[in-house]
């Protein structure tokens, strides 16, 4: 089991350990090999040799994905190795700093079952009292509803916090508390444990959260504008209508999270994590995305209007009816997304992959297709740069794409 000072670590080295996993990726898909193996080495090794000085007693780290790369292997070998390795120390990892806490024995979850009312609440007066000397500017109320004794052994926790305008927040464990409505406007969270917090409609525009752990959080309808949260954690967290405009997120970690309709207008989301994000109607105008991960995201109907998604992986994910018009998609992966309906005229896709994409409607007039991969894509009815029609005997190296013959 991590300390909470290793845990931290490896959360902090995770988004670079991803960033070179889903590089590699993209120059294995797009058989771009050319010098780069020799440098996707060299990044594994240093972030492996990191993580193995917090794990040195873990075999399958030390040993397992030591990375040994023979003197004969040209850089395709050099870049599928590191690929595998990586994506392998990857979801070992996340699986070990997410891996929930339990108890030791049949016997010892059996014995906190049977634990009495009046014991519980001792225990929590007691945590009460301990908590209010440690901090003495945070009030806690921590109420316990034991409930059904056989459901599943469950109780349900609300803890309230009252704060003050000059409290200290920074790396500060609040989670499962109720925040919700509060005025946290320009608070310092760095680091700070807000997972299963509520936080609806809690402002905390302009607030830090760098390194801050969210997820799972509650935060619909939150107001989050302007607010810096790189190397945040939000997974899982429910995000609908949540206000992020011009917020900083960094190599923030949002898979799963629930976002439909939030206001992601002028952020910045470099290389963050949005894989399996539900961002169905949310305004991404003038976001930055450049190496960012949305593979298998739902941004049906959504705004992306001017935003840079260079380089972002957008593989199988869901962008029907999507406005990208202006938007620069250059050496984005859109290998079998949904582009149907989409509107990108304007866009630049130079040098993007859409293999297998369905542009079934889509309208990419006046779009840049400088080497763009269309091989296997559906272009059915779709408008092209010239303001034409599809017909499948459309000669598309006209406009420079590549891999699609008419």
């Amino acid at each position: 089991m991590l300390d909470q000072e290793s845990q931290k670590t490896v959360r902090q080295l995770l988004p670079a350990l991803r960033a070179l996993a889903d590089s590699v990726e993209r120059n294995l898909h797009m058989e771009n090999y050319g010098g780069a193996g020799e440098m996707a080495v060299k990044s594994y090794r240093g972030l492996h040799r990191r993580i193995a000085e917090l794990l040195p007693d873990d075999y399958y780290v030390t040993e397992s994905l030591n990375l040994e790369v023979p003197d004969t292997a040209d850089d395709r070998e050099k870049i599928g190795q590191v690929h595998l390795a990586a994506s392998q120390l990857v979801n070992y990892l996340e699986g070990m700093v997410r891996a929930p806490r339990v108890a030791d024995s049949t016997d010892e979850v059996q014995e906190i079952k049977e634990l009495g009312r009046e014991l519980r609440d001792r225990i929590m007066m007691t945590t009460k009292d301990a908590l209010r000397k440690a901090l003495t500017n945070i009030d806690f109320d921590l109420d316990i509803d034991a409930g059904d004794r056989h459901a599943r052994g469950k109780a349900k926790r609300k803890v309230t916090i009252t704060l003050d305008d000059d409290d200290d927040l920074h790396d500060m464990n609040l989670q499962d508390a109720d925040l919700s409505g509060r005025d946290l406007s320009g608070k310092d969270l760095t680091g700070a444990n807000l997972g299963n917090t509520v936080l609806t409609g809690t402002n905390l525009r302009g607030a830090t959260l760098t390194d801050a752990n969210l997820s799972d959080t509650e935060m619909t309808g939150a107001n989050l504008s302007e607010a810096v949260m790189d190397n945040v954690n939000l997974s899982d967290a429910q995000m609908t209508g949540v206000n992020l405009q011009r917020a900083t997120l960094v190599d923030a970690n949002l898979s799963d999270a629930q976002m439909d309709s939030a206001n992601l207008e002028n952020a910045d989301l470099t290389s963050a994590n949005l894989s399996d994000a539900d961002l169905r109607s949310a305004n991404l105008g003038g976001a930055t995305l450049i190496d960012a991960s949305l593979g298998d995201a739902d941004l049906s109907t959504a705004n992306l209007s001017g935003a840079d998604l260079t380089s972002a992986g957008l593989r199988e994910a869901n962008l029907m009816g999507a406005n990208l018009s202006g938007a620069n998609l250059t050496d984005a992966d859109l290998r079998e997304a949904n582009l149907s309906q989409a509107n990108l005229s304007g866009a630049d896709l130079s040098s993007a992959s859409l293999r297998d994409a369905n542009l079934a409607g889509a309208n990419l007039s006046g779009a840049n297709l400088t080497d763009t991969n269309l091989r296997d894509a559906n272009l059915h009815e779709a408008i092209l740069p010239d303001g034409s029609i599809y017909q499948p005997e459309a000669d598309l190296s006209q406009f420079g794409a590549v891999g699609m013959r008419g």
